[in-house]
């Protein structure tokens, strides 16, 4: 079995007693698709999202953010196949669905992952999009 540090608000979280809690199978699913979501891609290694380097325009930022969370699933189950101690209770089988919703520049989806063990995974979250800064956009070349 695979367990890891639980991690909260970006921080480890230590528990009353003082020390940290390990986390297994969905909960750390959920951490580990999580941590995926929030580094910045490194093709290098195959890890992370392109959420941080991406600036999108208002019309495709629905779709992008869709594409980018079933990249990020893809990343993950690949790199968990490479991992002797995952699993079936922690380990990505299929993306059951992704509903995602944009607000401005607030971006909100709904996901359920299916594990191995048949188990499903619901993940409710956010994203801020990013927008250009100011002369980004009309910018011309050979000027």
């Amino acid at each position: 079995m695979s367990y890891t540090l639980a991690v909260e608000n970006g921080d480890l979280f230590v528990n009353a007693r003082g020390t940290g809690d390990l986390i297994s199978g969905r909960d750390k699913l959920s951490q580990d698709f999580a941590e995926t979501v929030l580094t910045v891609y490194d093709p290098s290694t195959d890890n992370g999202s392109r959420f941080g380097k991406i600036v999108v325009g208002a019309g495709a930022s629905k779709s992008f953010v869709t594409s980018e969370l079933h990249e990020c699933a893809s990343r993950l189950q690949r790199k968990q196949q490479q991992d002797p101690n995952c699993t079936p209770d922690e380990r990505l089988a299929a993306v059951s669905r992704v509903e995602v919703e944009v607000k401005g520049r607030d971006c909100y989806f709904d996901m359920a992952l299916r594990t191995s063990a048949s188990q499903t995974l619901s993940i409710q979250d956010g994203i801020q999009l990013r927008v250009p800064k100011l002369g980004h956009l009309n910018t011309k070349l050979g000027n």
